[in-house]
């Protein structure tokens, strides 16, 4: 049985990428996933690809993970695609295309990715703001980070790379999510779909 094949495309992202990995981690469906990882920013994309790792091989779930520098490479035949974009990723990707940045720029940068070019992926949005793709779906999921936790989050990341501590009590926390949700039937009609 083949590999879903799951894009997430700014996994950088410090409210959803620890969220969206806990919830992999603890998802268990019909066939395994090959996940490939995306953000700009090459110190995020190391950092979370070795914390999906240490995720997937704690709960034993069977997903497949390769990370990747190129937008495309994370996008060529994907079957699901999830965007959380940050504006740090956003900002990087728009300068690695020598494209200037506009006042929005994570839309840009999402304009940039042709996300539309992939009909056959059902594509969900976890950006805070709608983007300009028809057919997504969205999420408002996970919640917004306090400044402190946002600001705290690089030395809970190192904290559980280093397994000073271990990301169960995450893990637990994502076992019921929306994303969860979205996984086990990602054309459902309970999101919020573009139009």
């Amino acid at each position: 049985m083949s590999a879903v094949r799951l894009a997430l495309i700014g996994i950088g992202n410090v409210r959803c990428g620890a969220s969206i990995l806990a919830t992999l981690a603890g998802y268990f469906g019909e066939r395994p996933f090959e996940i490939r990882l995306y953000d700009s920013d090459l110190e995020r994309l190391d950092g979370f690809d070795r914390f999906a790792r240490k995720c997937f091989l704690a709960s034993k779930a069977p997903h497949s993970v390769m990370s990747t520098e190129s937008p495309e490479e994370a996008l060529a035949d994907a079957d699901l695609i999830v965007v959380s974009m940050s504006r740090n990723c956003a900002s990087r990707l728009l300068k690695s295309r020598e494209v200037a940045a506009e006042e929005n720029s994570i839309e840009q940068a999402i304009q940039l990715l042709k996300l539309q070019e992939h009909p056959e992926a059902s594509i969900l949005s976890l950006q805070r703001e709608p983007i300009a793709i028809d057919g997504y779906y969205h999420l408002n999921w996970p919640a917004e980070l306090s400044e402190e936790d946002r600001a705290s989050f690089p030395l809970q990341l190192l904290r559980w790379l280093n397994e000073e501590e271990y990301p169960f009590d995450l893990m637990r926390a994502c076992k019921n999510s929306p994303f969860k949700a979205w996984l086990d039937n990602p054309t459902t009609a309970d999101y919020v779909q573009s139009s």
